[in-house]
């Protein structure tokens, strides 16, 4: 497995878990210069953690805004959590492995066949109730 792909699924899975934390949300939170009060502070360098957050603000779980001053001190490259879509973040969080691309596969097409099964009952449903009817018709009023 890539390297990348497991510093995503455990930045991703870090800014979930810290995801309730006042604090300033940059690139360099993934950094060991803002050091949260917990022992799982992941220390990327300064490309991955730039492009981990690349990465999730395509994929719509963050959302950047400009840059501040708080305090005297700049706030560069801010972004807030997109915390509505919670699937997509434990999609996030998930390593790339054979079996979570089963999951994630699962995930997608799972609606799909439930419309695709409530379509086809509902057509042969309605065959059933139009060849029904056309027996009562005939039944009834037989052609002379």
């Amino acid at each position: 497995m890539e390297p990348f792909s497991k510093h995503l699924a455990d930045a991703a899975q870090w800014i979930w878990n810290n995801r309730n934390k006042p604090q300033y949300w940059t690139w360099e939170s993934l950094r060991d210069l803002n050091k949260p009060p917990d022992p799982l502070n992941l220390t990327l360098d300064y490309a991955v953690a730039w492009n981990i957050i690349t990465v999730l603000e395509g994929k719509g779980l963050l959302i950047s805004f400009p840059s501040f001053q708080k305090d005297g001190e700049l706030i560069a490259y801010p972004f807030k959590l997109n915390l509505s879509d919670e699937r997509a973040w434990r999609r996030a969080c998930r390593l790339p492995t054979c079996k979570n691309k089963l999951i994630n596969l699962w995930e997608d097409l799972s609606p799909k066949f439930v419309w695709f099964f409530v379509g086809l009952l509902a057509t042969t449903l309605t065959s059933i109730m139009v060849y029904a009817l056309q027996r009562l018709i005939d039944i009834m009023w037989p052609a002379p």
